[in-house]
């Protein structure tokens, strides 16, 4: 079988399988994809049998929940973070890299749900950190002052590009790869996440476009045994003027390659 080009973060997870099996698009399983055969390469346990074996039902459906806004903090005229309470179990399972969640107020409809990329996941107090970019009606309403609760849906993964390739056996940090992370505005907030959840047991550098968010943010979610250098980067110049020629440049020596 061919390589397949798309990935499925849910796969063999609580969440599946999911709505893509219920109609005929599953991204792993031929079978649940309208084939009348299996030509699939997961080395896991069958997504096929437990769809069948179960009832044809979806595994563990992300329903809303109502939680606490702890806090509201503010970082320059439009950007924000939302502190929510979630308990222990939902922050565990946002402290992995690429989770996100989807929010919205009680009152809105469905329409309302906008996704936020965990930021910093504080298991042990049962608190998600979420940085928001006022730009428009859906992330103002989240970000409004006086407000008590919002409901939550997820967890929801693969918020980070190339994740897969960052992650290493048993879902551990791969102590021996060595990272360059680039970040712009708010995109600093799964960045962020990861670098916590590496823990500084793997070498990362993280070049930081701070044109649209705040450096006290920055300063504030930055893991403090974070294992490399941080830089700032004008991501706007550099493509622009150069296009990724700079880039390109910093890769070949902090890998020490070419590309």
């Amino acid at each position: 079988m061919d390589e397949n080009f798309y990935d499925c973060i849910d796969c063999g997870t609580e969440n599946c399988p999911c709505y893509l099996a219920a109609t005929g698009d599953c991204l792993v399983c031929s079978r649940l994809a309208g084939k009348d055969y299996c030509d699939c390469d997961w080395k896991g346990v069958c997504i096929y049998n437990e769809f069948i074996q179960g009832g044809n039902k979806i595994n563990n459906i992300r329903e809303e929940f109502e939680a606490e806004v702890a806090e509201l903090k503010r970082y320059g005229e439009d950007t924000a973070v939302l502190v929510l309470d979630v308990g222990k179990g939902f922050a565990l399972k946002c402290s992995k890299p690429g989770s996100y969640v989807f929010l919205k107020r009680k009152e809105d409809e469905e329409f309302y749900n906008i996704p936020i990329s965990v930021m910093k996941s504080d298991i042990a107090g049962g608190k998600i950190h979420l940085a928001v970019k006022e730009m428009s009606a859906k992330s103002k309403r989240i970000t409004e002052e006086g407000l008590h609760t919002l409901f939550v849906r997820g967890v929801y993964r693969n918020g980070i590009l190339g994740i897969k390739d960052l992650i290493g056996l048993r879902g551990r940090v791969d102590t021996e790869r060595k990272m360059m992370i680039v970040t712009k505005g708010v995109g600093f907030a799964p960045a962020a996440l990861l670098l916590n959840w590496i823990g500084g047991r793997a070498s990362a550098d993280i070049y930081t476009d701070t044109d649209k968010i705040e450096e006290e943010l920055i300063t504030e979610y930055m893991p403090q045994n974070l294992n490399g250098k941080r830089i700032n980067i004008n991501l706007r110049r550099e493509f622009e003027f150069k296009g990724t020629q700079h880039l390109t440049r910093i890769y070949e020596e902090a890998f020490k390659f070419s590309v």
